[in-house]
């Protein structure tokens, strides 16, 4: 080639073109070689000037760059080929022969590390050879162990997130004379870690020569290997949650509690088990795809409304008191707990329910037979006791004008029991009225509560007013003492809690429902820190419940409460 191009240039034309060149220790280095003819006066070629210029590197770089884009494209098409595969194990073996092609090695491998009993080993699971190289077929590469092969430097740098690149001939002995680099000139090993943890590496050989890999080449091959990193670690989490989702499906079908879910987005029912099912007398052919009202086992309430509102919160639901009817029409009192759920991708509400209508029922005629023994004792206490009581104090006292007619010195101590006496006869009053607060006729209610807002003023030293926006009769004793308990258990708690400088106790009706409301200017019970606060207002919500009303603590925009109660009044 020199001699034709010399040839070329004394005839007179300029020649250039690229020279591999060995020097010593079989260095290679790439120079751009030129020859330019110098004529003199009369046109002649008279000298030929050579120039050589080191261009290695700018050719390392640019095959570098050659390498990279054809790793990078590589790297495209096992993206496209981990997506369209279930596993990332049906295309592994066509992703490493186009990486291996791309990155121009003798051999890919990719190994995947097991823990056994303290110890590592590597298993060989797929592999690939350039034409004309030999396959990996040895079985000492099959599987090793990092330690017992003298490849412990391999696991400090792989195991730290870094790749292992070097050239055979500068490797410790301890590494040269493993199987794997038999007749390698040059490796590149990349780690795969997956969740975090370092799963196995991919292995690059050259068994032609000895290879200088840049650093762009690396990170490309970097790109690649976290590619299939990332491919093993998104089927290892779709395995989990297949898995999950079964075990969630065969729990959600066979739960002996009643469950449902509904999607977040659209409000319909997508699925119920056979508990549920069973509780309300429908089939899921009645309530899949329809939302809680167009099933009919809900109706329009605010009590729906406050636990569709409120699901949405950060925190779940628990103990939501709905009301639900059942395919015969009959309404079942339950609790439940919600929560949101991802279901396939989709948010969703998951809710437990538990059937309380009996346990109610039985709260609501126990309140009724506790009310009812509240009034007996309240009658004895004001009937009999007072009665039999104000008899004594009347005989005591004319025993006593007796006995100061007769000058007796026994005058003074029945003076004191005469005193005694009738103090007790208004204890015992007082506390039948405490028993029973409520007189039996249907004014009884708004009579009882002026007094609670006159005993409050006096009690708690704060202004307390009374009012009613027209005359609302409660006919039924047992709601009208629940009632007035209710707005006992607010002014205290609201003085007790709420600190507050102005009450107000208001008997309306609203609807076709009675309303009862206690404000304050105060807080305390909207949003209870202290446990006695807790408890007062859990107290308050019972006795709510057993006169079928509903009771809802709020906070008003200018910082005080309002305690807000709602009972029918048929």
């Amino acid at each position: 080639r020199l001699q034709d191009a010399v040839r070329r240039a004394a005839a007179g034309e300029f020649i250039r073109y690229e020279a591999e060149i060995m020097g010593k220790d079989d260095r290679r280095a790439v120079s751009d070689f030129s020859l330019k003819p110098v004529r003199d006066a009369e046109g002649n070629v008279v000298l030929l000037v050579p120039e050589g210029r080191d261009i290695t590197d700018q050719r390392r770089f640019d095959e570098a760059l050659q390498y990279r884009d054809a790793i990078l494209e590589a790297v495209g098409y096992a993206s496209e080929q981990f997506l369209l595969r279930r596993s990332w194990k049906e295309s592994i073996d066509q992703v490493l022969a186009r990486i291996g092609s791309a990155a121009d090695v003798s051999q890919v491998y990719l190994y995947r590390n097991n823990r056994v009993e303290g110890r590592m080993p590597a298993e060989l699971k797929h592999s690939w050879s350039a034409e004309g190289q030999p396959p990996l077929d040895d079985p000492a590469v099959q599987r090793f162990d990092y330690a017992q092969t003298g490849l412990g430097a391999w696991v400090t740098r792989l195991s730290g997130n870094r790749p292992f690149v070097g050239h055979t001939r500068l490797l410790p002995q301890s590494q040269r004379d493993h199987p794997l680099l038999n007749g390698v000139f040059s490796i590149v090993l990349v780690p795969i870690f997956v969740d975090l943890l370092w799963w196995g590496f991919i292995g690059f050989s050259e068994r032609r020569r000895e290879r200088e890999w840049n650093v762009t080449e690396i990170d490309a091959l970097r790109v690649a290997v976290n590619t299939l990193g990332a491919a093993i670690q998104r089927e290892r989490h779709e395995r989990a949650l297949r898995l999950s989702e079964e075990r969630f499906s065969r729990i959600f079908e066979q739960a002996p509690i009643p469950i449902s879910i509904t999607r977040l987005s659209d409000t319909r029912i997508h699925s119920v088990n056979q508990a549920f099912l069973e509780m309300v007398g429908y089939t899921e052919a009645d309530l899949i795809g329809k939302t809680w009202l167009e099933s009919g086992l809900v109706m329009p309430s605010p009590q729906f409304d406050r636990a569709a509102a409120m699901v949405t919160g950060d925190a779940p639901l628990r103990n939501t008191a709905l009301q639900l009817r059942t395919r015969d029409g009959l309404l079942l009192e339950t609790m439940l707990f919600m929560d949101i759920v991802d279901l396939n991708g989709e948010p969703s509400v998951l809710a437990i329910w538990h059937d309380v209508t009996e346990q109610k029922q039985f709260e609501r005629e126990f309140g009724r037979l506790s009310h009812q023994e509240r009034r007996k004792i309240s009658y004895d206490l004001h009937e009999e006791l007072a009665q039999q009581l104000a008899s004594l104090s009347l005989l005591s006292g004319l025993h006593l004008q007796r006995l100061r007619q007769e000058g007796s010195p026994h005058a003074e101590p029945m003076q004191r029991i005469t005193d005694q006496l009738a103090e007790t006869v208004a204890y015992s009053r007082k506390l039948s009225r405490r028993l029973s607060p409520v007189d039996l006729h249907a004014e009884g209610l708004t009579v009882a509560l002026e007094e609670l807002a006159t005993s409050s003023r006096s009690l708690y030293s704060v202004p307390c007013s009374f009012k009613s926006s027209r005359p609302l009769l409660v006919r039924d004793h047992v709601t009208a003492t629940y009632l007035y308990d209710i707005a006992q258990d607010a002014v205290a708690g609201a003085v007790r809690f709420g600190n507050p400088t102005r009450l107000s106790i208001e008997l309306a009706s609203s609807k076709g429902r009675g309303v009862l409301r206690v404000r304050s200017d105060g807080g305390g019970l909207a949003v209870p820190e202290d446990d006695r606060a807790r408890v007062a207002l859990h107290i308050m919500k019972h006795r709510a419940d057993v006169i079928r009303a509903s009771l809802e603590v709020r906070s008003t925009p200018k910082g005080g409460t309002v305690v807000e109660c709602r009972f029918d009044n048929g």
